[in-house]
């Protein structure tokens, strides 16, 4: 996942044993970057392949990391902390139907209710009998 202040895009998914932060400057391999431009090579079984790019967000704007990756023929999928505010989202709302399915559990046994009230799942409503 890249770090609040970077854009990434990912050319292929981190399945490798070990990973190297580099950039033009402390690699002769990649002098062909930007100075505001890093890449995240995956090593595995002694061979090396990009695993992803990232980008300063005080540099560069999303539309400038599309066409720079899709110039040079690399994947333009851009990551962000986007993802990162989903997966929190996501977390609510299961912390949220908990609680909920626990109310009406105890307002079922409380008053007996079950033909009146319905629960949520996350995703639909369902009717308690």
């Amino acid at each position: 996942m890249p770090f609040k202040n970077e854009w990434a895009a990912r050319q292929v998914e981190p399945e490798f044993d070990d990973y190297r932060r580099l950039s033009n400057q402390n690699s002769d391999k990649f002098k062909w970057l930007l100075d505001s431009v890093s890449v995240i090579l995956g090593l595995k079984n002694g061979k090396s392949k990009i695993q992803s790019f990232r980008f300063s967000k005080s540099l560069w704007d999303k539309s400038d990391v599309e066409k720079w990756l899709k110039s040079r023929d690399f994947k333009n999928v851009i990551e962000g902390v986007k993802m990162k505010r989903q997966l929190e989202g996501e977390e609510s709302l299961k912390k949220v139907s908990v609680v909920f399915n626990s109310l009406v559990a105890y307002l079922i046994g409380k008053f007996d209710l079950r033909f009146f009230l319905f629960y949520a799942d996350g995703k639909k409503l369902n009717r308690i009998l």
